[in-house]
């Protein structure tokens, strides 16, 4: 082995053997004592348990009585409104289909009858003259813009 090699190897034991050592120190507190670190987890968890069980309870009784103000008085009452909305909404939709439907109908059949005959022919040829009074203006004002 060259001088060079030998430097690096040594400082590589030493860096390797520094670095165990430091594992030692810090871990072994952990394994040394690991019972008694056990022994503090479980005093921890069983002063909390307390609290957390009465928390758990609040929850559970909150839940509780939303279930049971779901049931006994929002569900009720959403179920009236739906009754009384069904009963309304009938009472609105047979009158319309018996009377309001037949009497648009009515009025359709009559309106296109209308427009079919004389009123209709007369409403065309208006439309057709305004078509050609427009088209007319239009070109005087084109000749009119376009000229010197």
């Amino acid at each position: 082995m060259s001088g060079c090699e030998a430097i690096v190897g040594d400082f590589v034991l030493n860096v390797s053997d520094i670095m165990v050592t430091l594992g030692q120190v810090i871990l072994s507190p952990f394994i040394d004592h690991q019972d008694e670190i056990k022994q503090a987890f479980q005093g921890i968890l069983e002063a909390v348990e307390p609290i957390t069980n009465g928390i758990k309870t609040h929850f559970e009784n909150l839940g509780n009585s939303f279930n049971s103000v779901t049931e006994n008085s929002i569900k009720p009452a959403l179920q009236t409104v739906g009754k009384i909305w069904d009963d309304t909404f009938g009472k609105i939709v047979q009158p319309w289909n018996k009377y309001v439907s037949p009497k648009l109908k009515e009025i359709g059949d009559k309106f296109n009858e209308v427009m079919s005959g004389k009123v209709g022919d007369a409403i065309r040829k208006v439309t057709g003259f305004i078509n050609k009074f427009w088209e007319v203006t239009r070109n005087i004002i084109r000749v009119v813009m376009e000229s010197p």
